[in-house]
């Protein structure tokens, strides 16, 4: 739990300025829920205001302020499913022999986060408990970044997993329709370049929905960047639809330091490298490659839109904020940032072709 809840720490200077219901010495929220919440988890400081003389004897009683306990949050996190997530990206770092991993499990019909893990992690307890700086030094200098949240921080060009977005901008904007049908080759040849698919022999001729289905890199090539006579998507394209299923922005999670990423075009590359845009960059944002960066929570939130049929959640974590009475401040509830903006019927031909990879014949089958 340690990314999600966060930790507390001694209040800096910088707080201290910009508030006035805190005094030195005080803890505050750090990272996480903590940070974000730390107003409603406070409270308030009570004092008693005396003036003294100048042997610190008190002379007189001036104010007095009572102190109110903070409120309690209650997460959308299923205790239970966090557990089971935790154990089972441990296992697959296990066998694949990889350092680090993130699960993450939402409702598609609000976007209630209800498990979040981030590997490595780290024992929140380092920040509160005495004679535990070696432990802190230790992952600080681990190469891993265990306080690193790779869930929502991490930047990663997405591969295949962007192709969904591909096959819905050309289905939107009619450059193909669910019978079209494309001769994918193990290789497309542009001039003296070469864009080859991971599978040599090709796939043949097929639709839209085994493209998805087999993960047909050369499919894709032609329906983003174009290739003789068919119009693809090209950059500004998919950079549109990219940005419409929530690629390139913050997703308003509420927690600190989200990452927004990066949705690549023509005059971006033009302006940060001084390089035109060419044919090659396209094909390889077709697939998901190139210069496009994307944090986990981007790729759950795009497919998590073809699941419920075209809405994009606001995510959050926070279910209700009570007293110590039980009384309710407030409750979270799913919030809408776009919908419709793709096709219902371009999202179902999506949707059939992501379903058919986990049939025989399929990539994850």
């Amino acid at each position: 739990f340690s990314h999600v809840v966060g930790y507390l720490g001694e209040i800096s200077k910088e707080e201290l300025t910009s508030r006035d219901d805190l005094f030195l010495a005080d803890l505050v929220g750090k990272e996480g829920i903590e940070k974000v919440y730390d107003r409603d988890l406070q409270g308030t400081s009570g004092y008693n205001l005396v003036e003294v003389d100048a042997a610190q004897s008190q002379r007189r009683f001036l104010s007095r302020r009572d102190s109110v306990s903070g409120r309690s949050l209650i997460l959308t996190l299923n205790k239970d499913l966090q557990e089971i997530s935790s154990n089972a990206l441990e296992n697959a770092e296990k066998q694949s022999g990889s350092c680090c991993g993130v699960v993450i499990v939402t409702d598609v019909r609000s976007g209630a986060i209800l498990s979040l893990v981030s590997h490595p992690s780290f024992d929140a307890n380092i920040f509160s408990s005495k004679g535990r700086n070696n432990e802190f030094n230790k992952l600080a200098a681990n190469k891993d970044l265990p306080f690193f949240n790779r869930a929502i921080s991490g930047n990663f060009p997405p591969g295949s997993v962007f192709k969904p977005v591909i096959a819905a901008g050309a289905l939107s904007e009619k450059i193909i329709t669910k019978s079209t049908m494309l001769l994918a080759p193990g290789q497309l040849n542009i001039g003296s370049f070469t864009y080859g698919d991971w599978k040599p022999e090709g796939h043949g001729l097929i639709n839209i929905e085994s493209a998805l289905a087999q993960s047909a890199d050369t499919f894709f090539y032609q329906i983003g960047g174009g290739y003789e006579g068919l119009k693809g998507l090209g950059p500004e394209g998919i950079a549109k639809y990219a940005r419409l299923f929530g690629f390139g922005g913050p997703s308003f999670i509420d927690l600190p330091e989200e990452n927004p990423g990066l949705v690549p075009d023509p005059s971006w590359k033009l302006k940060t490298s001084g390089e035109n845009w060419y044919l090659g960059n396209t094909y390889h944002y077709s697939i998901g490659q190139g210069d496009l960066l994307t944090t986990p929570l981007q790729i759950l939130q795009m497919t998590s839109s073809i699941a419920n049929g075209g809405v994009i959640f606001k995510p959050y974590l926070l279910s209700k904020i009570v007293d110590d009475d039980g009384q309710v401040f407030y409750e979270g509830k799913g919030r809408a940032i776009r919908e419709k903006f793709v096709g219902s019927d371009a999202l179902k031909i999506v949707k059939d072709g992501m379903g058919k990879a986990a049939q025989p014949g399929g990539t994850a089958y």
